[in-house]
């Protein structure tokens, strides 16, 4: 979601303006320009109502804390050269981890690898960069955090076989191992995975020789539910380009005004409601999950506490309590 208090710089792109002053972003860059003063510049297109499981959103709250809590601790074990996330894929956990955790704007954002050429060809330029400067300071490796969204694995082999093919045109007398670290978060219940998945998993999980040096990766599983998943007004970010087009494209989705509802599964009573005014939609979904994961007190905090305990039932209870601990 892309609701964020502070700069992205987000690269090279140039932008178009369309209809509705909607802007345009051309993606494929890994340095992009503000995305947050763009978002400020564009017209809402649409009134922001949304009415939504408590459990859902709950459930969603308790996965971002996984991502978070697993990369904190990758942090003290890893030294990471570059945090690369995906625009719609990965970029909800971008803005969660850069708004709560000490990623501090270190990531790069790239655009979906199979929504236009320029991407594909951008990515191997990364890699290549990210070995340039660890040779240049006498290092034999590359560590990098990779967090895209999966459900078929399809996205995830292309980004590893952009990484092995690169490697492969890299000198043998000037070897650079890659270690990566993927951070595959994927909608659904966590016992389900496409066979197409588990054989993308199988493939990938591991060591891989490379005539440039050693390709390890190591594929972390984050399963739960995804409010943004597919959905333009959710993400915040629109894909308008075509896979056969040379550019990249999307818009930005702005959604304002109107309210936010949250009922529960099991009282069927709605346990949260919020009038957003002015406010965007995605702005707001993302101050609740920062306010419902966060370890100290908040406005937003107490008004859901007490809600629960009059019109919540056990299981709000219970992913209240795993979200907010």
């Amino acid at each position: 979601m892309i609701g964020d208090r502070r700069s992205t710089s987000l690269g090279r792109k140039r932008l178009l303006r369309v209809s509705m002053k909607i802007k345009r972003v051309l993606s494929a860059d890994w340095r992009t320009q503000k995305l947050e003063e763009l978002w400020r510049e564009t017209a809402p297109l649409d009134s922001a109502q949304f009415d939504g499981s408590l459990h859902d959103f709950l459930e969603y709250c308790c996965l971002l804390k996984s991502v978070r809590k697993h990369f904190e601790a990758d942090r003290l074990s890893h030294e990471f050269d570059g945090h690369l996330f995906f625009l719609r894929g990965g970029y909800f956990a971008f803005k969660f981890l850069n708004m709560t955790s000490s990623l501090a704007l270190q990531a790069t954002i790239f655009g979906g690898l199979n929504h236009g050429r320029h991407p594909s060809l951008e990515l191997p330029c990364y890699i290549s960069e990210l070995r340039y400067r660890a040779l240049s300071l006498a290092k034999a490796r590359v560590e990098l955090l990779i967090v895209d969204e999966v459900e078929s694995g399809t996205g995830m082999g292309t980004i590893l076989n952009i990484v092995k093919n690169t490697m492969n045109t890299w000198p043998g007398w000037s070897k650079c191992n890659v270690s990566i670290s993927f951070y595959a978060i994927r909608p659904g219940p966590a016992h389900e995975m496409t066979n197409d998945l588990g054989s993308t998993v199988q493939k990938w999980q591991g060591k891989h020789e490379t005539k440039g040096g050693l390709l390890t990766v190591d594929i972390n599983h984050f399963v739960g539910h995804l409010p943004g998943y597919d959905s333009d007004r959710l993400c915040g970010v629109k894909r308008v380009s075509k896979n056969t087009d040379e550019i990249e494209a999307y818009e930005i989705y702005k959604s304002t005004g109107g309210t936010v509802t949250l009922f529960c599964e099991e009282s069927k009573k709605q346990v949260f409601e919020a009038l957003l005014d002015k406010g965007s939609l995605v702005e707001f979904l993302s101050s609740c999950t920062v306010a419902w994961t966060a370890a100290t007190e908040s406005v937003l905090r107490e008004n859901l506490d007490r809600k629960i305990e009059l019109y919540g039932c056990a299981r709000c209870k219970e992913l209240f309590r795993e979200a907010a601990a």
